[in-house]
């Protein structure tokens, strides 16, 4: 055979080798294919489970407590109670407040959009520790100033029930419900121990209300301040009191800051962090920092100790902002004092690992001050909670994602006075000028007047204007709180049977209410004292 011949076979093998292993390349290339979308479907498929078995351990572990045959231990209760915080001073309803932890907090647990209290931080206190409404207290019209009045002792309150049911009970902060006598003050009401002060404000630095000294650790005058920032002195009694106690006791922290109420102060690097804004936003909201610092830090103690994976955190404001102090309720209408949503609207959320089923939520049900007491004791394991008083047991609602169980606000009672029930408002007289007919509380004309009426927003929001608002022209004003949330449309004269039925429910209430509590002032022997010293009307 000639060599041309052999090469041409030779060629005509080599040409045919690549059609020869086509097949098996393509076979390889399709199995490649093939364990390559395995792979990649197992890895999906790992994450997947991951994520819905992480969504779903809370869940595991809720339902698991229940199904147990022993009943769960009691929670941890850390009640954080911000003095004076309006609506847009958080950053998940004004991204321009640099609040991360609350933030995290709230965007964690389950927030609460239509949770009310009264137009003022006494009435609302004297709620949250009764189960009362303040009219059926005897707090209904104004504070308590310089402890004239007290929170009267007929009234068995939240720290005492909660004793009964083996807790530990501590209030640091604020208390603001009386001192004429020793056994108004907290140490005789229930708590274990008080860190604070008696008034409802002071300076942030002397702890002085004008010449008053007003400082307290128990029963005893506390003048080791150092004249620390109150926010910062209350984090760490809070961060002590954590640090010691005995993780196998259940524990009540009821913690009242003095943040945000006026006097405005704050350590300069806070108010610098706002430093585009006029003054007082500025260092007002430098305040609001400082104390969503302090509740990260009250945070983390309670992870350290090991208390936080049966933990129940509320945070609640007690009343709504006042723009003339730096705080807003934008896009709500009205301000502190007043009867509009701006001022009895509050900033709220629970937060807890393990006890609520639906997390990371909100919920748009009722949410009533004197709600707290009933549903911190169902929380606490307490058999007692179907008490004969104005709030309801909201815990299952809470926790378990319930029906909701309340169709029905007061706002305020006699006067000036105000009802909600399901989505109407209505609304007797001006909501904005005064909320007694005994006490005014806006007892002045134009700005001011204008904007307790109006929708106010804060520089930092940005394009949106202020738009100041009218009081309500007649006897009487309707609002469709599901339609017109930011009540600007009047519609009693559209809908006078719905304003007839709430009117019943009005006077149902006034029939209930309770003359208030008469001011016993202080003597001059204590008035002359240069410190908060109970005990002027002691017998």
């Amino acid at each position: 055979m000639s060599q041309d011949t052999r090469d041409a076979r030779s060629g005509n093998a080599k040409k045919h080798v690549p059609t020869l292993l086509k097949p098996y390349q393509e076979e390889n290339t399709m199995k490649l294919k093939i364990q390559t979308l395995f792979v990649v479907i197992t890895v999906v498929s790992l994450v997947v489970t991951a994520v819905i078995l992480y969504s779903f351990n809370k869940q595991l572990h809720f339902f698991a407590l229940r199904l147990s045959s022993r009943s769960p231990s009691p929670p941890h209760i850390v009640f954080i109670v911000a003095d004076d915080l309006g609506w847009s001073d958080v950053s998940w309803h004004n991204p321009n407040m640099i609040t991360p932890n609350l933030e995290k907090l709230a965007r964690s647990g389950l927030i609460l959009n239509y949770s009310y209290v009264a137009p003022r931080c006494s009435p609302t206190r004297a709620s949250l520790m009764t189960g009362y409404y303040p009219h059926r207290i005897g707090l209904q019209y104004q504070v308590i100033n310089h402890g004239d009045r007290s929170l009267p002792l007929s009234f068995d309150i939240l720290p005492r029930k909660l004793k009964n049911l083996v807790y530990a009970t501590h209030i640091v902060g604020k208390w603001h419900l009386g001192l004429c006598s020793w056994k108004h003050t907290p140490t005789f009401r229930g708590f274990d121990s008080f860190f604070g002060y008696y008034s409802g404000r002071e300076d942030y630095y002397t702890h002085k209300i004008g010449k008053i000294y007003d400082f307290n650790f128990n029963t005893k005058v506390y003048n080791d301040t150092q004249q620390q920032y109150s926010t910062f002195l209350f984090r760490d009694r809070a961060v002590d009191i954590i640090q010691q106690h005995n993780p196998s006791v259940p524990l009540f922290l009821y913690l009242p800051f003095q943040a945000v109420h006026g006097t405005l102060q704050v350590p300069p690097k806070y108010s610098n962090m706002y430093s585009h804004l006029n003054r007082n936003r500025a260092t007002y909201s430098g305040m609001v920092t400082a104390m969503d610092e302090a509740i990260g830090d009250v945070v983390s103690a309670l992870e350290k100790r090991g208390l936080s994976d049966n933990l129940l955190l509320v945070f609640l404001s007690d009343n709504g902002g006042r723009p003339l102090k730096g705080g807003y309720n934008w896009p709500l209408r009205g301000i502190k004092n007043t009867l509009w949503e701006g001022g009895t609207r509050a900033v709220n959320f629970v937060y807890s690992k393990t006890l609520l089923k639906d997390s990371s939520s909100v919920s748009n049900h009722l949410m009533n001050a004197a709600d707290w007491l009933p549903t911190f004791l169902a929380a606490a394991g307490s058999k007692h909670v179907d008490l004969d008083i104005d709030g309801v047991n909201q815990w299952d609602v809470i926790s378990k994602g319930a029906q909701p169980v309340r169709s029905e606000h007061v706002y305020n009672i006699e006067g000036r006075a105000a009802i909600r029930v399901g989505k109407y408002k209505l609304i007797k007289g001006d909501p904005g000028f005064q909320l007694g007919e005994h006490q005014p509380v806006f007892d002045f004309i134009g700005r001011g007047r204008r904007t307790a009426n109006g929708w106010i927003a804060p520089e930092d929001i940005g394009s949106e204007k202020t738009r100041f608002g009218k009081p309500i022209a007649k006897r009487y004003g309707l609002f469709n709180l599901h339609e017109d949330p930011l009540e600007e449309h009047d519609i009693s004269e559209d809908f006078p049977d719905i304003v007839e039925k709430l009117i019943g429910r009005l006077h149902h209430h006034m029939n209930l209410s309770v003359p208030y509590v008469k001011s016993t002032p202080m003597t001059k022997e204590y008035s002359r004292l240069n410190v908060m010293i109970p005990g002027w009307c002691d017998e």
